[in-house]
């Protein structure tokens, strides 16, 4: 996410007061971060598959208020629906073959009208998703940033629903 913004993202959409779905949290350290940028007034769900890192998560989070972590499976977001209200913002960090999936059913349960969707994406994955994005008619594609020279081989693309 910064090697994105120190790359030229102009809004990233994660802000002061924003509620963030974070998918794929690993440890929680970028997740910490955005928990500093949302604020006391924002909020971040913060989803991770593995248990070994999901106790870092929750270690984590026992130090900013702001964050929900949850231990689940992001392909089945019906299991942790009561636990995530609306978001302003989806930001997507799994490296799973089912990633564009996985983000689509995630952001229908969840992503506010007009909400983003921020994804961090190999570079050479980037016109498979895009054209299965492209081809959701709810989703509307915004803007890729490549984040060379901070992280080499990944980009970021912003989406709007």
């Amino acid at each position: 996410m910064a090697a994105g913004i120190l790359g030229g993202v102009d809004a990233i959409h994660i802000a002061p007061g924003k509620k963030v779905l974070y998918l794929g949290a690993a440890s929680g350290t970028t997740v910490s971060h955005v928990a500093d940028i949302v604020g006391p007034e924002g909020l971040v769900y913060a989803v991770e598959f593995s248990h070994r890192s999901g106790r870092d998560l929750i270690n984590m989070a026992k130090k900013r208020t702001n964050v929900i972590p949850i231990i689940e499976d992001a392909r089945h977001p019906q299991k942790y629906r009561m636990l995530v209200g609306m978001v302003d913002v989806v930001f997507a960090d799994v490296a799973q073959p089912d990633q564009a999936r996985i983000i689509t059913l995630n952001s229908h349960m969840f992503l506010k009208q007009g909400g983003h969707v921020v994804i961090s994406i190999k570079v050479f994955f980037f016109f498979l998703y895009f054209f299965l994005f492209f081809g959701l008619e709810s989703f509307h594609f915004f803007q890729v940033f490549s984040t060379n020279p901070y992280e080499f081989f990944f980009s970021l693309i912003l989406f709007i629903i």
